[in-house]
C-alpha cells in the first residue's frame, strides 16, 4: 500500500492499549454491569441497545470480562468478515463485553480515537483480519496477529479531519438508509430497496476506505461542506 509522504505507520501494539482492563475473578458476586455480547453488534455499531442485559457478576458467562472505556473501539476477533465493530465516544457506565471482542484504547496524542474506529472498520483492516484468521468453521483472529496490524498514520490534525468527515458522510447515508428501511410500504418491489441498500453500503466501505488509506486527501473545505449536508444541520 503506497501513503501519501508526509503519512507514516505503525503497529496497532504501539498506538494502542488492547484489552486492558478486565473484571477480575475476585470481583463481587453481587456486582451488576451492562453486558455487550458479539450478537448484538455488528458493521453498524450497536444493532439494539435495549437488548444489553445487567448482569451479576455471579451469574454472568465467564466470557463476560472485558470493560468497555470512553474512546474506545470494541471489533469482534472471531469471524472477522462480518465486522462487528462499535466505538464509544461517552462514558460507557461500566459497560462489559464478551471476550470474543478486542477492546481498543488509543493513545489519543499519537492516534484519534474516532479515526482509529475508521480504520478498523475499513476494508484495509478487513482484508488483513481475514487473511491472519486461522479455524474453518469458527475463524479467528489471534491477539499476536490483532495487535499487529499496522495503521496507515496521517499527522494527528489530518486524522481529525478524516474522522470529522466521514461522521458527516457516513450520517448522510446512514439517514438515507434508514428511510429506505421504512419505505417498505411504498410502490416499488423489495428487490429494488435491497439494490439500493446494496449500493449505499458499498459506498460507505468505499469512502472509508480511500480516506484512511490517503488514496483521498480531506481538507477543512471538505469537512466543512460535509457538515452543512448532514442530517439535523
Amino acid at each position: 500500500m503506497k501513503l501519501p509522504q508526509d503519512w507514516k505507520q505503525d503497529r496497532l501494539k504501539d498506538l494502542c492499549t488492547v484489552n486492558g482492563a478486565s473484571q477480575a475473578a475476585s470481583t463481587d458476586p453481587d456486582y451488576e454491569f451492562p453486558y455487550l455480547e458479539i450478537s448484538n453488534v455488528d458493521y453498524s455499531g450497536i444493532i439494539d441497545r435495549s437488548a444489553i442485559e445487567r448482569l451479576r457478576f455471579e451469574d454472568a458467562p465467564s466470557r463476560a470480562r472485558r470493560i468497555v472505556a470512553r474512546n474506545s473501539t470494541i471489533i469482534s476477533s472471531v469471524r472477522p468478515n462480518l465486522q462487528a465493530v462499535a466505538f464509544f465516544s461517552d462514558d460507557t457506565g461500566g459497560l462489559v463485553c464478551s471476550t470474543g471482542f478486542n477492546v481498543v484504547q488509543p493513545d489519543e496524542h499519537r492516534l484519534a480515537p474516532r479515526y482509529a474506529y475508521y480504520v478498523l472498520i475499513s476494508d484495509y483492516a478487513r482484508q488483513y483480519f481475514e487473511a491472519v484468521a486461522t479455524g474453518v468453521g469458527y475463524p479467528a483472529v489471534a491477539d499476536k496477529d490483532f495487535r499487529a496490524l499496522v495503521l496507515p498514520l496521517p499527522p494527528r490534525s489530518e486524522q481529525d479531519r478524516i474522522a470529522s468527515y466521514l461522521d458527516c458522510i457516513c450520517a448522510q447515508v446512514d439517514a438515507v438508509a434508514s428511510l429506505q428501511k421504512v419505505d417498505d410500504k411504498i410502490s416499488r418491489g423489495r428487490g429494488v430497496l435491497n439494490q439500493q441498500m446494496e449500493i449505499l453500503i458499498a459506498y460507505r466501505r468505499a469512502l472509508i476506505h480511500e480516506c484512511v488509506t490517503g488514496a483521498r486527501r480531506v481538507t477543512a473545505a471538505d469537512v466543512a461542506r460535509a457538515a452543512a449536508l448532514r442530517p439535523g444541520n
